[in-house]
């Protein structure tokens, strides 16, 4: 198909509705519409304004910033209780490419009373040139290119007929330059989707206009995964779900073999320039901190799970973005071609994730299956990823096309990436030769092959680089008696110099754990030999926060728990006092160093690949999540690490002093984190989760007033 530019002018107007008044004021002022969509075909619309009271009502409409008037036009600009105001877009070729905003203030006045504000927000995405897309608005079947939305964008598509007349409908999306990942300060944004970078895509592509649907799916590979599972709609518009990232490939190789053309997944990148559309907010519809406007492009918890309509619905029911993408917020979780990787923090060209890992990205929040994500899940920045057996009725895809329908270019992920040698990002070199075991002595940094694409499950990772530590003191202890002469014991560890993180092919990896780099510790440090105890804790406080209803597990020489990371900080000041001592916690890199004790393994014990050595370590899924029970156990059961530290993994999670921050792409001297944050860092992993958790490099966080049954903390002088 001859794909031509177009110009692409569409206003989103999404109008909060504010009915808002005094009590003993039967006066007030009301919206007819939650939304209204102007593009270059339909340059104008209307609302109605009415008065939902009995008294007289007037009002007045006016735009806010005032420069918008350019481009924004309203008829009438004031009124009297009921009218239907007219919105219209002027001058449409002065406008160049991007993002317009503005408000439509309707404000009531009803006397010496205070005025009655309801908003309006504008958004413009300009374009160039011209044509016609063809195949718009062809699909078949209930919802399938239906929904409410339709016509409200505008862009160059094309229909590819499916077994038994069923429609593929893709839309062209340019290429282009772009920023990836949350802004600083994005409210509700994770650690995960920074350093925010400059993303260039250098050939645009087909995108699916919607999620694949069932329909689809079973024209394709004859086959139901969803049927007998829960929470499944089961009419055939609505998405396919039970899709793991796997059996995305099966379909993408039956749908090529069918059709001839070289389908696949989108990148990480290509999604996120898709959903964005050059927008630059949380939302491609605006910044919707309040989730307003929500309802209106996605299905997400509030209008789904909370609803009770507690599956992925029908497709193009709500509204598209500007490029004509519906249901790319919300509905099911979309797999990307990617690995989970951490960002970069420079400019990339046409990146296509890391070359290896254990998880595969998914992309656009789903209907509310994982309701802890919500409407967050939903921002056009938010990253998720899961092993690629992975399945649940929030999981499907949207298919991807390069412009140039060839073999060569089918998959950049499928081809190879273990032959030869290459360099990890510490620029220490990594080659392929067979699975060696791991010698302490050495401490050489070897592979084992997998099969591309395969989640390797027998490989141990080593660091080709040096391990420097200053064994001046280690095993040196020291003893402070608290009040009632309880102990409290703390062992010496030494300065050194170590490689903090995770490789990029290490199992059960998560990717704010990357990337790996060297960490000099000028200072040795006393760290405590345990989790801080209850008895520790009320004989420096004289209180008992875990002491509540559902918790029975009071064992005095049990971590402390119910403490956030503000209340270890009171503990310390007290101890300090106290003790006339200078008590910390310690910083993250400590932690890690110390944890560790020389070992650049998964665990202190070794890799543990299949989590067999596990149990005499540590305290794992010792619990459920959730439940206030005896999730931490008495300190000191398990083994400890070489340098005689106990429960460095699992039983709780042990606040840092450090705020949450990306890792650093070059070595570094006695690191702090970021100077300021919005959530503390805690390590260790907890009784209450998976042995993945427990690895060595594994990192979370928490906001610092945070509390449960799994967080405690372990003091650092």
């Amino acid at each position: 198909m001859r794909a031509r530019e177009m110009l692409r002018m569409s206003v989103l107007m999404a109008l909060a509705i504010g009915v808002v008044g005094c009590p003993e004021d039967p006066a007030r002022v009301e919206v007819d519409k939650q939304s209204i969509m102007l593009s270059r075909t339909t340059t104008q619309d209307s609302f109605r304004v009415s008065n939902a009271g009995e008294e007289a009502l007037s009002w007045t409409v006016s735009i806010d910033p005032a420069s918008a008037s350019a481009w924004l036009d309203v008829t009438p600009q004031e009124g009297q209780n009921a009218a239907l105001v007219t919105v219209s877009l002027l001058d449409v070729g002065s406008l160049s490419p991007g993002l317009y905003t503005a408000q439509l203030i309707v404000a009531a006045s009803n006397g010496d009373r205070n005025t009655v504000p309801v908003a309006v927000t504008a958004s413009i995405s300009g374009g160039e040139g011209e044509g016609e897309g063809e195949g718009e608005g062809e699909g078949e079947g209930e919802g399938e290119g239906e929904g409410e939305g339709e016509g409200e964008c505008e862009g160059v598509g094309e229909t590819l007929p499916l077994p038994g007349d069923v429609p593929l409908e893709m839309v062209w999306i340019p290429s282009g330059t772009f920023t990836m990942g949350a802004y600083d300060g994005e409210v509700d944004s994770q650690l995960n989707e920074r350093p925010q970078h400059e993303v260039n895509l250098t050939q645009g592509y087909w995108m699916g206009k919607y999620e694949v649907t069932k329909r689809q799916w079973e024209a394709v590979l004859d086959t139901r995964p969803w049927e007998g599972q829960e929470f499944v709609l089961t009419d055939p518009d609505s998405p396919a779900v039970y899709i793991s990232w796997d059996e995305a490939q099966d379909f993408v190789s039956s749908l090529n073999a069918l059709t001839g053309q070289i389908f696949r997944l989108p990148t990480e990148a290509e999604w996120e320039h898709a959903c964005r559309a050059e927008t630059t907010t949380r939302f491609y519809w605006g910044e919707d901190l309040a989730y307003e406007a929500i309802d209106a492009y996605a299905w997400w918890t509030h209008n789904a799970w909370i609803a009770e309509e507690r599956y992925a619905h029908v497709v193009g029911q709500l509204r598209p973005n500007a490029w004509c993408l519906y249901d790319i917020s919300g509905n099911v979780w979309e797999w990307c071609q990617d690995w989970a990787g951490s960002y970069p923090s420079d400019p990339v060209t046409d990146p296509t994730g890391p070359l290896s890992g254990s998880q595969r990205i998914m992309r656009g929040g789903g209907w509310g299956e994982y309701y802890i994500v919500a409407g967050p899940g939903c921002r056009s920045a938010y990253r998720y990823f899961r092993a690629p057996d992975t399945t649940s009725p929030s999981t499907g895809l949207r298919l991807a096309r390069s412009a140039e329908a060839s073999q060569d270019g089918q998959d950049q992920q499928a081809r190879d990436p273990y032959i030869g040698e290459r360099k990890g990002a510490d620029g220490a070199e990594w080659r392929n030769d067979g699975g060696t075991s791991f010698d302490v002595s050495s401490l050489e940094k070897e592979e084992a092959v997998a099969p591309p694409g395969d989640v390797p499950t027998a490989v141990e990772w080593h660091y080709a680089g040096s391990i420097e530590l200053d064994m001046a003191g280690l095993g040196e202890e020291a003893m402070t008696v608290l009040p009632g002469d309880v102990p409290l014991e703390m062992v010496w560890i030494p300065a050194g110099t170590f490689i903090m993180g995770s490789h990029e092919r290490e199992l059960d990896r998560q990717f704010d754990e990357g990337p790996q780099h060297e960490v000099t510790l000028t200072q040795g440090f006393w760290l405590d030999r345990y989790e801080v105890t209850k008895r520790q804790w009320e004989a420096v406080m004289g209180t008992r926060p875990w002491e509540r209803p559902g918790h029975g597990f009071v064992e005095p020489d049990s971590p402390a728990v119910h403490v956030s990371w503000n209340d270890a900080q009171a503990f310390i000041d007290v101890l300090n006092a106290l003790t006339g001592e200078t008590y910390r916690l310690p910083t993250e890199a400590q932690w890690e160093y110390a944890c560790r004790a020389g070992i650049p393994t998964r665990f202190y014990w070794g890799d543990d690949l299949a989590y067999t050595a596990i149990d005499d370590y540590a305290w794992w899924e010792g619990c459920l999540l959730g439940f206030d029970g005896p999730c931490a156990h008495t300190v000191g059961l398990k083994s400890p690490n070489a340098w005689g530290l106990f429960d460095m993994s699992g039983n709780v999670w042990e606040w840092c002093q450090d705020w949450a921050g990306s890792y650093p792409g070059e070595p570094t001297q006695d690191p702090g984190g970021p100077a300021t944050g919005f959530d503390r860092v805690v390590r260790g992993g907890g009784a209450d989760g998976h042995g993945q958790r427990c690895r060595s490099a594994s990192r979370a966080c928490f906001p610092p007033d945070a509390s449960d049954n799994r967080i405690g903390f372990r003091l650092a002088r």
